[in-house]
C-alpha cells in the first residue's frame, strides 16, 4: 500500500483499504476508529473520494475534517449542507 494524500495536509501513510475481518471481533468499534486515526489501518476509501478524514473519536462523540473542493459543488454550484 502508498501513501496517499486525503486532502492537503492530511496524508495516510498506509493507503486506502478496509479494516481486517479478524480485527473487526477482536477490538471494540471505538478502538478500531482510534486506530484508524492512529495510521495502523488505511483510510477508508470514501475518505479520498470527500476529502475528509476522522481526526478525533471518543464514547458519543466523532470529528471529521476535510477540505470541500469544487468537485463537491451540486448542481447550482452550492456546497451541500453536509458540507457546510
Amino acid at each position: 500500500m502508498s501513501e496517499v494524500e486525503l486532502y492537503p495536509g492530511r496524508v495516510s501513510p498506509l493507503g486506502l483499504g478496509t479494516i481486517p475481518h479478524a480485527d473487526i471481533t477482536k477490538y471494540t468499534g471505538l478502538e478500531l476508529l482510534q486506530r484508524i486515526i492512529d495510521g495502523k489501518y488505511p483510510a477508508p476509501p470514501i475518505s479520498y473520494q470527500l476529502s475528509f478524514a476522522l481526526t478525533e473519536v471518543e464514547k458519543g462523540r466523532a470529528v471529521f475534517r476535510g477540505v470541500p473542493s469544487e468537485r463537491h459543488l451540486n448542481v447550482q454550484t452550492l456546497l451541500e449542507k453536509g458540507e457546510a
